[in-house]
């Protein structure tokens, strides 16, 4: 059961292809936007120049330095306060067992819900993954609190492991994605799970995970 998934999985997919394009042509818009952004800089500078400004080009420098650092600076605020949203809502409803926070992507993963879920739809979803004696339950951070979306027991659970996943441009992360296959449908959740794991390796989080099956074992890379 609990296996390492090993190499990616879906190449061939429609699915899996449209994925990919979307996640190029993502990459693409924004190289495109931040050259126009550079462009549309310079001859701004080179216009202000002609009209005899001096400028300080250490400071511009600084300047855009400074920029780039407070909005990495922000979205890894943003980030950091989603997962403690998570972990907070876990406290709070106070569940037992163990627990993985992850990440569902939108654009990189499939479905892990055989229906749409809300949230935004460029961004993906915030999760903890629970493990008891019963099973394991997935739980999305929506509106500010835990949605559980029921039990898959373990009678139902195929695979728990780690798996190869080409990201985004095709950078491939050894590892990156907790893989969760099952051997039967169970409604809402998909035949195949893929989550992120903020927190950790995905060989950390399957070995959390499975330490609670009928059949554990330690999953290896």
């Amino acid at each position: 059961m609990t296996k390492p998934a090993g190499t990616q999985t879906g190449i061939s997919d429609p699915a899996e292809k449209t994925r990919r394009r979307n996640a190029r042509s993502l990459v693409a818009v924004h190289a495109l936007a931040f050259i126009a952004l550079m462009l549309g800089f310079l001859l701004r500078v080179n216009y202000v120049e002609k009209e005899g400004v001096h400028l300080d080009w250490m400071a511009l420098l600084i300047a855009a330095a400074g920029t780039v650092v407070l909005i990495v600076g922000l979205a890894l605020i943003v980030a950091s306060r989603r997962r403690a949203a998570g972990w907070r809502g876990v406290a709070e409803a106070g569940i037992s067992g163990a627990t993985v926070i992850g990440y569902s992507s939108r654009i990189e993963s499939p479905p892990f819900l055989t229906q749409e879920v809300p949230g935004p739809r460029g961004r993906g979803l915030e999760v903890a993954i629970t493990a008891d004696s019963e099973g394991i339950h997935v739980r999305a951070l929506l509106r500010g609190g835990l949605t559980d979306f029921g039990l898959i027991p373990w009678s139902r659970i195929k695979m728990i492991g780690p798996a190869t996943k080409s990201v985004g441009v095709g950078l491939q992360l050894k590892s990156g994605v907790l893989h969760i296959d099952l051997n039967e449908p169970t409604p809402p959740y998909a035949n195949q799970l893929e989550f992120f794991p903020t927190r950790g390796t995905a060989t950390d989080a399957a070995s959390l995970l499975t330490q609670y099956g009928p059949r554990s074992s330690q999953p290896t890379d």
